[in-house]
This record gives C-alpha cells, sequence and structure tokens, in this order.
C-alpha cells in the first residue's frame, strides 16, 4: 500500500500537534452472554467480561 505525502504529514501533525495516540486496537467481544434484565448487572457483567479479556491491552 502506498501513502501520499499528504497523508503521511497528516499523520505526523495528528500524533505530535494534536497528540492523537496512533496505538489502537480493535478487540471483538461478544457480550450477548452478559445481557440479563437488570441495567447495572448487564453493565457489570460488560465490565467484568471486558477487564478479563482484555486486560493485556489496557
Amino acid at each position: 500500500m502506498n501513502y501520499t505525502l499528504e497523508e503521511i504529514l497528516e499523520t505526523i501533525h495528528s500524533s505530535e500537534v494534536a497528540h492523537f495516540d496512533i496505538r489502537t486496537t480493535t478487540l471483538g467481544i461478544s457480550l450477548w452472554d452478559c445481557a440479563t434484565g437488570d441495567v447495572k448487572t448487564t453493565a457489570q457483567k460488560i465490565y467484568d467480561k471486558v477487564m478479563r479479556i482484555a486486560h493485556d491491552f489496557v
């Protein structure tokens, strides 16, 4: 994949001037098993699952 000079300069600007963090990753986690009839319980189950699976990424 080739990048244009404009794209390279925009990336440098974003990381240096705007302090944009380019160390981003995407992690697909199914949350279907976190669903409950209670919002607070569901939120806690989601938090627990994300922390259990993605703790090495934080």
